[in-house]
């Protein structure tokens, strides 16, 4: 799995947990009809909250990815493919 994939890296599991856990206390709560914001509060604290959201996001990447960069970093395999692919080809015009 690469980099742009949320769980690539062992130390992002612990927080994808944390945000996981943040989340099941929301829905815990709003099925309880009770108060979201005292959910998130009691279960790990805002700031902690905030962070793993951050941190998620930072190891998710850009929402639009970057196939240009996708590309350039895929160069190697590229390169071993491309001359069979080219010569399979045929273009007109």
């Amino acid at each position: 799995m690469d980099a742009k994939h949320i769980g690539s890296e062992n130390d992002e599991w612990p927080t994808l947990g944390l945000l996981a856990g943040g989340c099941r206390a929301l829905i815990a709560a709003r099925d309880a009809n009770a108060d979201l914001e005292e959910a998130i509060e009691s279960h790990m604290g805002w700031g902690r909250f905030i962070r793993a959201v951050n941190e998620t996001e930072a190891a998710a990447g850009p929402e639009v990815p970057d196939t240009k960069a996708e590309l350039l970093s895929r160069y190697s395999t590229i390169r071993q493919f491309a001359p069979a692919l080219l010569d399979a080809v045929q273009f007109h015009g």
